[in-house]
């Protein structure tokens, strides 16, 4: 039941909805059911097509799963991302979401050529974003921060001030770390250039481990001096400090359910301690 669920994405695109919800509940907005949707089926359509496209490259375990569920992922992400079209058409929310809709389809499809500076030249063969150097975190983090952060934020037309940009970086740091960790996991089949396979496994453990401990940091400083309230500080410490124990533990014998159910879940974990948090203040 488990690997059913992680396996078909169904679980990271939970993972996205809850962490917009959980940006809803920072800023008393209103969680509208439309919205949450627009991100479940838009993030279970991307990361299906990622699978489809790179089964090859994943985990036995995994490919597996894909190829015995292969007609079915095909049909279901189509499914999906007819509906996510219509809804973004529906709410005229193109505007909103064309940065992030742009770069999933640059990341995974169109090719592009680099140049060569030295001999003003392109040169290697056409890639998308996903496979140039070091790129492919930054992309992973800035979509995933823009859908669960910045979209809710810019839809209720918030103003940019202190407390809202500090409550930016932190969900910034706190996906950077979650894709770090997922880079380890994939350091030993990625065939780019990631944190993990330029540093190894126990320098990108560290560097995980610093993000988690500056959004602390900057959680402690909200809740000195800005409006967050003791119990919602409470639950993104605990949030952070249970990513700390995770990322601790990574090792070379961890299974892909300690990231893609643990890990993945922290997303989740938030949510509901935020939740609670918001309903006892």
């Amino acid at each position: 039941m488990i690997k059913n669920i992680v396996f078909s994405n169904l679980l990271v695109a939970l993972s996205a909805s809850f962490l917009f919800s959980t940006s809803c509940l920072f800023f008393d907005l209103k969680i509208l059911n439309e919205l949450v949707m627009i991100v479940f089926f838009s993030t279970f359509s991307v990361y299906n097509l990622i699978s489809l496209k790179s089964a090859n490259n994943m985990i036995d375990e995994r490919r597996e799963w894909i190829l015995n569920y292969y007609n079915f992922i095909k049909m279901s992400t189509l499914l999906t991302t007819i509906f996510s079209i219509f809804l973004i058409i529906k709410l005229n929310l193109f505007t909103f979401l064309s940065p992030v809709i742009f770069l999933s389809l640059l990341y995974n499809y169109p090719k592009i050529k680099l140049l060569n500076f030295e001999k003003n030249q392109f040169f290697h063969p056409k890639k998308n974003l996903r496979e140039i150097p070091f790129l492919k975190i930054f992309i992973i983090v800035f979509c995933w921060t823009y859908l669960t952060y910045l979209f809710p934020i810019f839809y209720n037309d918030l103003n940019l001030d202190i407390n809202v940009i500090i409550h930016l970086i932190i969900r910034a740091l706190f996906l950077f770390s979650i894709a770090i960790n997922f880079d380890i996991r994939d350091k030993e089949s990625d065939l780019i250039v990631t944190i993990p396979t330029f540093l190894g496994q126990k320098k990108s453990k560290i560097l995980s481990c610093s993000l988690l401990l500056i959004c602390e940091l900057l959680a402690l400083y909200l809740f000195i001096f800005h409006s967050l309230n003791f119990l919602c500080f409470l639950a993104l410490y605990l949030t952070f400090e249970i990513g700390l124990i995770l990322t601790y533990f990574i090792n070379k014998n961890s299974k892909e359910l300690y990231f893609s159910f643990y890990i993945e879940g922290l997303s989740i974990l938030m949510f509901i301690l935020v939740y609670i948090a918001t309903i006892i203040f």
